[in-house]
């Protein structure tokens, strides 16, 4: 995996850093949460796996079956997927996907920015998520 560096006060920070800020286990359910919410689906029925630093999201859509897999990981507050083959979801043009923990930790809040200004929320308490 690449990794890329941020420059904070001064002080070069990886991105593997902010990953060590959460849990595996939270870093799944964060990413459910966004996933869900981008992909218009209950986070209840995806699981999440580990893989390093990235957690790869899977779900059987309930109205046909059809297993779909997405690949997640967190830089600072953003949340950045692709599909299990594709692209990292950070070119300019794609929106962008942020994420904030709420209530002392009961809630899961994503927002959704595109391009064009306009912006989706969703909410989850952690309970949905575990």
């Amino acid at each position: 995996m690449r990794r890329f560096g941020i420059l904070v006060a001064g002080l070069a920070v990886s991105v593997s850093a902010y990953a060590a800020e959460h849990t595996p286990a939270e870093r799944g359910e964060i990413c459910r949460a966004a996933i869900g919410g981008v992909m218009g689906r209950k986070p209840s029925i995806m699981k999440a796996q580990a893989e390093g630093e990235v957690s790869v999201i899977t779900y059987n859509r309930p109205s046909d079956g059809k297993l779909w897999s997405y690949r997640c990981r967190l830089e600072g507050n953003r949340v950045i997927w692709a599909t299990e083959t594709g692209r990292w979801r950070t070119d300019p043009l794609d929106s962008v996907v942020t994420f904030e923990v709420l209530d002392k930790g009961k809630r899961v809040r994503i927002v959704e920015r595109h391009e064009d200004g306009s912006q989706n929320e969703y909410s989850y308490h952690r309970s949905e998520l575990r």
